[in-house]
């Protein structure tokens, strides 16, 4: 469910427009569109106000909440430390990368290190 407080400007446009999702029930088909859709615009590690409407507006049409759309950043995120793992060193670039990353989605640097230390674990 959407937060009643308003959102920090200071807040990455994208993240900004997915809080006042509200949603309703969605497919497995509509929820891959989605991602592969946030793939595409994050491609460049940038995010204009258009792509975010763009991605909004998708996301919308799919009836995707809140919960849902984030739930799925942190999936697309999970898949870029799962690269970034994949030769067993995450280089300065590839970090700053996953930091960026993250930030555009709205996920919270605690789970980005919550699902590093989980893919870590999973490797030993």
């Amino acid at each position: 469910m959407p937060s009643e407080r308003p959102i920090p400007p200071d807040v990455p446009y994208l993240a900004r427009l997915v809080a006042n999702l509200k949603g309703h029930g969605v497919t497995d088909r509509e929820v891959a569109a989605y991602a592969h859709l946030l793939d595409r615009v994050l491609q460049d590690r940038s995010v204009t106000e258009n792509e975010a409407e763009v991605v909004i507006e998708t996301a919308e049409r799919y009836g995707l909440s809140r919960t849902q759309a984030l739930d799925v950043h942190v999936r697309y995120l999970e898949q870029l430390i799962e690269a970034a793992l994949a030769d067993g060193v995450v280089s300065e670039q590839e970090r700053a990368d996953l930091d960026k990353v993250c930030g555009l989605l709205a996920v919270s640097p605690s789970i980005l290190e919550a699902i590093f230390a989980d893919k870590r674990s999973a490797q030993r």
